[in-house]
């Protein structure tokens, strides 16, 4: 009786181990490729490489922003005065100074400017860098801020305050374009006249490395109105020059 049961438990063992190599051979047999489960179709592939290039333009916007920035630029300006009682216009030159801070996304921005004919304005503005990850990429600025005009000659001033969009565009690494739009919001001078307006800009730029020549095209027609009449004071005319990066 004995060698009956030593003959079925080496059959029970000989049928648990051809089992489990069979089981280990289909563990390690690689799957065909034409299961459905891994199938890989041409859109799979271009769905894929989207999502990639997706994930890249959010680090790229979130990991190389540059977290403070300082920009300082001086220009000299040649520029057509105008006004309603003078339709041809006198040349007019002026010196023309901005500085720009940027703490990641957020911009502080100041300005100062001096015409030969007795004008001085000063200023400054705060916003949104709301494209661009420094201050030498292609961006686009929203800002809005103050500027006080004095005609050093009357003593008359006026305190606007005004709304600015500002954008920067690199046509290749060393050369590019500008522009930005300026309304000024009406306000009353101390002598009571009223006057608002604003002002349109568009340039090109080269640069190297921290430094950039520039040349732009500006106009800025206003509208002041002086005891119940108006007029049509306007600049139109160009400026060239230098702004540094830090």
């Amino acid at each position: 009786m004995a060698w009956r049961w030593l003959l079925i438990l080496f059959f029970i063992s000989a049928e648990a181990s051809a089992n489990f190599q069979s089981d280990m051979m289909k563990a390690k047999r690689p799957k065909s490729t034409s299961s459905p489960d891994i199938q890989w179709t041409l859109a799979d592939w271009l769905s894929q490489k989207n999502k990639v290039s997706l994930m890249d333009q959010w680090l790229a916007m979130h990991s190389s922003r540059k977290i403070f920035e300082w920009v300082a630029n001086g220009a000299g300006q040649q520029y057509t005065y105008k006004t309603s009682a003078t339709a041809t216009g006198t040349t007019q030159t002026a010196q023309d100074y901005q500085t720009d801070i940027f703490i990641s996304l957020f911009n502080l921005n100041g300005e100062y400017q001096k015409t030969n004919d007795s004008k001085e304005s000063f200023g400054g503005a705060a916003g949104l860098r709301l494209l661009g990850t420094s201050a030498q990429s292609t961006s686009l600025i929203a800002r809005y801020g103050w500027r006080r005009l004095t005609d050093l000659k009357t003593e008359e001033h006026w305190d606007n305050q005004y709304a600015e969009a500002a954008l920067q565009l690199y046509v290749i690494q060393q050369f590019g374009l500008t522009g930005s739009y300026r309304y000024y919001f009406p306000a009353t001078s101390n002598q009571g006249d009223r006057l608002l307006g604003h002002k349109v800009t568009v340039g090109a730029f080269i640069e190297a490395g921290f430094l950039r020549i520039y040349g732009d095209y500006f106009q800025e027609p206003l509208q002041l109105t002086t005891a119940g009449t108006v007029s049509t004071p306007s600049s139109d005319g160009f400026e060239a020059g230098i702004k540094l990066f830090f």
